[in-house]
């Protein structure tokens, strides 16, 4: 849940929303976490839509709250296909903190709307979830991931590839 009055003072999103450090530290959060936050009376939803980043296409979702009159956003992503680990994303939601608020957050979304949107994904998530073989470069990139982070693995396969284990 969002930030308990402390005497330390928040600096970041990640504090105001109360990210545990390992929730921190992977730049990752449960489902079960997302939704806490998501129907937290002082979590305002700004904007959800389907986009792409590097990695895959994904559901963003913008959040923000207040603590002490000041605002903090976060924008979590998840529900989609990660391309390079040829898995579906449905369990967790990564996330980056807005260090500048702009118009964006000037409008909230009614949570009954994010929460239809939220379901109506996640059924066309099951529907396109198929159980296919996972092939060899998406295993690798999936050890590499967890040991690094995402980027840190794509860099290292697309520079060494399986030279990198000493199988090539």
């Amino acid at each position: 849940m969002p930030y308990e009055q402390s005497p330390k003072p928040i600096r970041f999103a990640r504090d105001a929303f109360g990210l545990s450090d390992t929730e921190k530290l992977n730049y990752q959060l449960a489902d079960e976490r997302f939704r806490a936050l998501l129907n937290d009376d002082t979590t305002h939803v700004h904007r959800i839509l389907m986009d792409a980043n590097s990695f895959g296409e994904y559901l963003f979702v913008t959040l923000s709250c207040e603590v002490a009159g000041q605002h903090y956003g976060l924008t979590v992503y998840g529900l989609g296909y990660h391309h390079r680990r040829e898995q579906w994303i449905t369990d967790m939601w990564y996330w980056h903190e807005h260090h500048r608020l702009d118009a964006l957050f000037q409008n909230n979304l009614s949570k009954t709307f994010v929460l239809e949107q939220l379901a109506a994904r996640r059924e066309l998530v099951a529907a396109q979830k198929t159980s296919q073989k996972t092939s060899e470069d998406a295993l690798l990139f999936r050890l590499l991931a967890n040991l690094t982070d995402d980027d840190g693995a794509a860099t290292d396969i697309d520079d060494m590839g399986w030279y990198f284990l000493g199988l090539e």
